[in-house]
């Protein structure tokens, strides 16, 4: 007879183990995620107020153009791969 006793999970689901997953995930979510989106929109504000400042010339010797600094500036801030820098 074939022995499947590695299918079976080695010990049986904890009390609880349930809510314990959905609290970890409400405390990674506002303990983690929300700051870091914080921090992430904050230099966001901080690059646009920089830049918008800037007239047409002085974009271009940066290498960016007005149409695409709303891109440059979620790239540059992070918003884009959820990771601070």
């Amino acid at each position: 007879m074939t022995d499947h006793s590695i299918l079976r999970p080695a010990a049986p689901d904890l009390p609880f183990q349930a809510e314990a997953r959905i609290l970890t995930a409400i405390f990674t979510a506002v303990f983690v995620e929300l700051p870091r989106a914080f921090g992430a929109a904050v230099r966001a504000q901080q690059i646009a107020e920089e830049l918008f400042l800037l007239d047409s010339p002085g974009l271009a010797a940066l290498g960016l153009e007005r149409e695409t600094l709303g891109r440059f500036i979620v790239e540059q801030s992070g918003m884009t791969d959820g990771q601070s820098e």
